[in-house]
């Protein structure tokens, strides 16, 4: 049995169904600009110099869009104006005229690869461009959240064990210890939408990069073990609120008229844990990941109320006939108190 595998009784239980990705950003600004909100004069030169910085040290580097990382790391696109250059040899990001002029993530499975990549990347960067540092500060960003380090290192996660049983608050309280928290998506009304959870460092000056990074992938590591300790005793001691979760969630897949790309992902969240627990027919685990995570969460421009429902309804009849065949399997049928 792998490792990252545990059963005990009925349930399944795999510590890559909580981890969704890894990611390492680092922001940085050119001397002699100032930030990007304050003066955008600047965007086209600054979007030039990173394209040429690029180009000569990543020839395959080329301009195009962050629909990929923004569904890896459940995060907004860029804001408006931003430049965004991608690269087929690394698994990196690069965003110029966004919060910063430069903002450079790295995605990976783990915090460390993820911060090697997008270390490699920023040092090719900085061959060429000169970038805005103090010795008693560090690296200038326009959040003085970011200064110091101006890295931004963590994992995101899918917690819906945890939240079932009541238990993510004393989860989010204990990550104030390590210096960390937790970053929640809260959208169209929904708080916690499909409890997915990016872990974060809090706190950037003062400390280096490898604290940061190893700090970052200790909370992650410790909140996968209460997840998935979570997820068997919701199987073991709570079969009724587990299994009221996915045919609540099951049911309204199968009949609701009407469903935003939120509600859908809200309502995915115990269904994906089902099914990566070997709990449903009809739907695999990877079926099921692959829906959730190529939900269109976060659209650039919102439409009125009947171009909305009517997107929604269209969304509704695709997620109804998808949904008709899958039914709890015996096993979870003999979970039933």
């Amino acid at each position: 049995m792998s490792p990252s595998r545990r059963r005990r009784g009925y349930a399944d239980v795999f510590e890559e169904d909580v981890r969704i990705s890894s990611f390492a950003r680092i922001s940085r600004n050119i001397s002699g600009y100032k930030f990007p909100g304050r003066d955008s004069s600047s965007a086209d030169a600054i979007a030039a110099a990173v394209g040429e910085a690029l180009e000569r040290e990543m020839p395959s580097a080329k301009e195009g869009r962050a629909d990929t990382a923004c569904r890896s790391l459940f995060s907004a696109p860029p804001p408006k104006g931003t430049t965004v250059f991608t690269m087929r040899e690394e698994p990196v990001v690069v965003a110029a005229n966004g919060t910063d002029h430069v903002a450079v993530c790295g995605i990976a499975d783990t915090p460390q690869k993820a911060y090697r990549a997008a270390e490699k990347v920023e040092e090719a960067l900085g061959k060429h461009l000169s970038f805005a540092w103090r010795p008693d500060i560090g690296f200038l960003t326009a959040s003085p959240s970011d200064v110091g380090t101006g890295l931004k290192v963590g994992t995101v996660l899918h917690l819906e064990g945890l939240s079932l049983i009541g238990e993510m608050e004393p989860c989010i309280r204990g990550l104030d210890a390590m210096r960390m928290r937790a970053e929640s998506l809260d959208l169209a009304g929904i708080r916690q939408t499909g409890h997915i959870f990016r872990i974060v460092n809090a706190v950037t000056l003062g400390e280096d990069e490898q604290t940061l990074v190893a700090r970052s992938a200790r909370a992650a590591d410790a909140l996968v073990e209460q997840e998935t300790n979570a997820r068997i005793r919701l199987v073991e001691e709570l079969p009724r609120v587990f299994s009221d979760s996915v045919c609540r969630a099951l049911a309204i897949l199968k009949s609701a008229r009407l469903l935003s790309a939120a509600e859908l992902l809200d309502l995915l969240s115990p269904v994906r844990m089902a099914a990566s627990m070997g709990f449903l027919s009809g739907m695999t685990a990877d079926e099921a990941d692959r829906m959730f995570m190529s939900l269109p969460i976060f659209a650039p421009d919102e439409p009125d109320a009947d171009k909305r429902d009517a997107v929604d309804g269209k969304r509704a009849d695709e997620i109804n006939r998808r949904f008709a065949r899958v039914v709890p399997n015996n096993r979870f049928i003999d979970l039933m108190p």
